[in-house]
């Protein structure tokens, strides 16, 4: 059988069939660029700012008893400590910083037992964050002039109430607003 073009149908069908695959090939890497780009602009991670784990011991240094903490099924492994003085500095490399808070409570346990952080950035004037108080993730610095600045996180107790668990640091490559 043949078609008013003169090919067999056969060939024709197989032509369309691998075209329409040649198509489809097409349209879904097109499809993946165009959302890898957009997922990229919209997320201020690539390129803007950087996620360092507390467990990099590379790049975060640990004074005092610190032990790894996962809260209940969580997929971030933390840094947890009771101890009045524990601390961890990090040495980075942009124009701000944020702190990553470990989960500390579901309100069916009760009230948490956390302490105070005391915050110092290249040894400037000291702030205190408390973990009860905050979201997961505290900027603790930014507008900071860019290149290496230092920062030391200090446990203390908080009326009694002494522990924290902490996830790690994010950089902020480029100036930034709230």
């Amino acid at each position: 059988m043949t078609l008013m073009i003169g090919f067999p149908l056969e060939l024709e069908l197989k032509n369309w069939v691998r075209l329409f695959q040649i198509l489809l090939g097409v349209a879904g890497v097109v499809f993946i660029l165009f959302f890898a780009r957009n997922s990229f602009a919209s997320n201020s991670s690539v390129g803007e700012t950087e996620w360092v784990s507390v467990l990099d011991t590379a790049r975060v240094q640990q004074f005092g008893t610190w032990r790894e903490s996962q809260f209940r099924y969580a997929k971030t492994t933390c840094l947890e400590t009771h101890e009045e003085g524990a601390k961890l500095t990090f040495t980075f490399s942009g124009t701000g910083v944020a702190l990553g808070l470990g989960q500390h409570a579901v309100p069916a346990y009760g009230r948490p037992s956390l302490g105070k952080l005391t915050v110092t950035i290249n040894n400037d004037t000291p702030q205190v964050v408390y973990p009860r108080n905050e979201a997961r993730e505290v900027v603790l610095a930014r507008g900071l002039k860019s290149g290496e600045h230092h920062v030391s996180v200090e446990h203390n107790q908080d009326n009694g109430d002494g522990s924290c668990r902490i996830s790690g640091f994010r950089v902020l490559a480029k100036q930034s607003g709230d």
